[in-house]
């Protein structure tokens, strides 16, 4: 096995600064950094996993607190909030030990589910399908054909239908100009 040229380490309180401004650069042609930075305040962090090379942050995945609700009852999960790497270190397998690392601490976590909201075919690497197949939709629906679901215990998947919830306290998508405008 080659020995990574970056380390990976838990993120730290000192790290939130820093941060902002990765997730700015890892996302410079959109506006999903800026929407990212905005609903960081409203999500329940469970670990977030850095790359780090000479002291900069090259790399980051986030997971989460996630909410299915199906009628009264509500089940605790989690969700990759966001597996990102800055443009100048992509392709040197950063993505990819930010979540073999990560999937080895949401195993040990008990959580039954696991869920991101992203380009799914990434994910799909790593055993996730599509949400709605298990009747599993998100609450904001222009995000359905992006919520993909990985069982992290066996049997998760049987027979839970419901809506996902990443961040309870938002009840609409903060409204984000797009850049350059």
């Amino acid at each position: 096995m080659q020995e990574r040229e970056f380390l990976i380490r838990e993120e730290r309180g000192r790290d939130l600064e820093d941060l902002m401004y990765f997730t700015f650069n890892a996302f410079r042609s959109s506006s999903e950094g800026m929407l990212i930075n905005c609903m960081r305040p409203f999500v329940t962090k469970r670990f977030s996993l850095l790359a780090e090379k000479g002291g900069q942050i090259i790399g980051q995945a986030l997971f989460i607190d996630a909410f299915i609700t199906k009628g009264e009852e509500t089940l605790r999960s989690m969700a990759v909030g966001l597996v990102a790497v800055l443009p100048g270190f992509r392709q040197m397998g950063i993505a990819r030990a930010l979540m073999d690392d990560g999937l080895i601490k949401c195993d040990e976590s008990g959580s039954p589910l696991l869920f991101a909201i992203t380009e799914p075919s990434f994910f799909m690497n790593y055993g996730f399908e599509f949400a709605a197949r298990h009747d599993l939709h998100y609450k904001w629906p222009r995000f359905d054909s992006q919520l993909v679901v990985k069982e992290l215990q066996a049997g998760a998947l049987s027979d839970i239908g419901g809506t996902v919830d990443f961040t309870p306290q938002l009840k609409e998508i903060p409204n984000i100009p797009t850049i350059g405008s």
